[in-house]
């Protein structure tokens, strides 16, 4: 089994309940897991264009964030997630589980550090 991971992807994005608080751009920390069932090619072809490019992942998910507005995280994560899948289609089958986590660095209520969700999309979920 191979997982790529993406850990403490910092964006700003549009996202709130309030227009308000959507009316300046929050820090957000963003976690992925991309779990495969086998190596990718990559692991013995050395090849970049064998596997997945953990910065190209990177760089899908901050250029949509950036250019989009959220009332909630839940629909941010699964835009994320549905994003991902629309720009991996190359090596999409064979994706076990996509597990995607984000954290707002500064919530609005003052008692909490940082609040978040995390989802978790199987195989199942990924043929769809």
């Amino acid at each position: 089994m191979l997982k790529i991971s993406i850990l403490d992807l910092r964006v700003l994005v549009y996202i709130g309940c309030t227009q308000e608080e959507r009316s300046n751009p929050q820090m957000i920390s963003i976690n992925i897991d991309l779990s495969f069932d086998i190596s990718l090619l990559g692991a013995d072809t050395d090849r970049l264009e064998d596997t997945v490019c953990y910065a190209s992942i990177a760089k899908i998910v901050r250029d949509f964030c950036e250019t989009k507005s959220f009332n909630l995280i839940e629909n941010l994560g699964k835009s994320i997630y549905e994003e991902i899948i629309r720009n991996t289609d190359i090596h999409k089958n064979l994706i076990n589980k996509i597990s995607i986590e984000i954290h707002k660095n500064s919530p609005i209520i003052n008692s909490i550090a940082k609040g978040g969700i995390k989802l978790v999309y199987s195989r199942s979920s990924i043929s769809d």
